[in-house]
């Protein structure tokens, strides 16, 4: 699932036209886009996305999408669209990385933010029920008496 369309894409970055690349080539830039945020916040949310996520997750994946286009069609030879680009970049990687974090949220279409998902393990140790993204029983984590 695209969280932003071509014409947004090419509405933030006019000086991209068609003739320039052609819809399939900005709808790949879109799909790079969309498989780094869903990777970068899986840990945290249920992938892909709903599209009650909204304007925040459009916002990063129109940055990344274009950011990346950007590269692609200029590469470094000219330093400020080369500039523009790993702004757009470090702008949306740095909010993905908020949202994977935790630090800020996913404002949901009801106005609630949307629930990170809960990995829960039975501890092997305890008996109980922990919130946990990793496991590791306990004998992988301390030496043994005897050792």
């Amino acid at each position: 699932m695209a969280y932003c369309t071509v014409a947004q894409v090419r509405e933030r970055l006019p000086l991209i036209t068609a003739e320039v690349r052609d819809d399939d080539v900005v709808a790949g830039f879109i799909a790079q886009a969309v498989s780094l945020i869903d990777g970068e916040v899986a840990s945290r949310f249920k992938v892909p996305l709903p599209e009650e996520a909204g304007n925040l997750i459009q916002y990063i994946c129109m940055d990344l999408a274009c950011g990346l286009l950007l590269e692609n069609v200029y590469g470094s030879d000219v330093p400020v669209v080369s500039e523009l680009a790993g702004v757009l970049v470090s702008r949306a990687m740095e909010l993905l990385g908020e949202l994977s974090a935790g630090r800020i949220l996913i404002p949901g279409a009801d106005g609630q933010a949307l629930i990170p998902i809960e990995v829960r393990r039975q501890s092997l140790h305890r008996g109980e029920i922990s919130r946990s993204q990793f496991f590791a029983p306990e004998e992988v984590l301390l030496p043994k008496d005897d050792e």
